[in-house]
């Protein structure tokens, strides 16, 4: 039976787990969100009639700041995935140093480091993945509306 101290560490674990990854949504959605308008008002920019007077705005400011944007959540995306992965490795420490915990675990508990564990690296793929993804999208945009643009 486990001591009512040892589910209070396990419960500031899972409690500090739950805060990085709602730290990585927020960051993910903020991110998504961002690029999205600025998708939308490239778009706006380089369809409307008026498309000359708008040339600057589509042809530089927008890519630029989707790239300035996707180099800047990077490093905040990043860490947060690494350190959904710290806790979970201290909490599964935490599982093996405790065996009175055992009926409180799940398969997936078993497996002692995070980076081992396929699951959670397939579910920091996309979020990681993301930023990049973006970064080469702005630089394709550029290139394809600076050097192909008709003049």
């Amino acid at each position: 039976m486990p001591t009512p101290n040892e589910i209070q560490v396990l419960e500031f674990y899972r409690k500090e787990l739950m805060h990085e990854f709602n730290l990585l949504s927020h960051r993910v959605s903020w991110f998504i969100t961002c690029q999205s308008f600025l998708i939308a008002a490239f778009t706006l920019c380089a369809t409307t009639p008026a498309q000359k007077a708008h040339t600057w705005l589509s042809e530089y400011i927008i890519p630029f700041l989707g790239v300035s944007i996707s180099c800047l959540a990077m490093p905040g995306i990043m860490f947060a995935a690494k350190m959904t992965g710290t806790w979970l490795d201290k909490q599964r420490q935490y599982f093996i140093n405790c065996k009175d915990l055992d009926p409180l675990k799940c398969e997936r508990d078993e497996i002692p480091k995070a980076k081992w564990d396929t699951m959670h690296w397939l579910s920091h793929y996309l979020p990681q993945s993301l930023p990049i993804l973006f970064f080469i999208i702005w630089i394709i945009i550029f290139t394809l509306n600076k050097f192909l643009s008709p003049l």
